[in-house]
């Protein structure tokens, strides 16, 4: 099982969520500058590429025999 941007404490969990996380802080700063090249008049691209990061915890472990 896998959740998706890591939110916080799904490490506490039984058994730790892994995840896959996206800089939010990146995804925000690439949006506004779309934002405000087309409020300025300019055709701004909108597809943009975020490397993610995959976490990995217990919940994709191996399973038990």
């Amino acid at each position: 099982i896998t959740g998706y941007n890591d939110p916080p404490f799904v490490d506490l969990g039984r058994p730790p969520l892994t995840s896959v996380r996206v800089d939010q802080r990146e995804m925000g700063l690439e949006a506004a500058r779309i934002l405000l090249a087309r409020m300025a008049g300019h055709h701004a691209v909108a597809d943009i590429l975020l490397r993610p990061e995959f976490v990995a915890r217990r919940s994709t472990a191996v399973p038990r025999k």
